[in-house]
């Protein structure tokens, strides 16, 4: 009768095979789900530094469109009278 023990032998081997391999099913599970939530909050991250760079360079770009009219109002406006004076200086 050795048969049925046989059986019931494979039966138990193969539910703890099956139950290890659950356990590990889990635990990669849960080992996705923490990558996962680390790589959201890194592109969280990354997406608030990126705006806030957006900001200071659209900052930096305001900045330097006054600059550029105060230049070109005060200096070049100088320069264009001055060299329409001695323009006319035939040399």
């Amino acid at each position: 009768m050795p048969l049925p023990f046989l059986f019931i032998g494979t039966a138990i081997a193969t539910g703890a095979f099956g139950a290890s391999k659950t356990a590990k099913a889990v635990s990669d599970n849960n080992k996705a789900k923490r990558i996962n939530l680390s790589a959201n909050e890194l592109v969280e991250y990354s997406q608030a530094e990126l705006n806030r760079q957006r900001e200071e360079v659209s900052s930096a770009l305001d900045h330097l469109g006054e600059e550029k009219l105060t230049v070109l109002n005060t200096s070049i406006n100088e320069f264009i009278d001055t060299f329409e004076k001695i323009k006319n200086i035939n040399f």
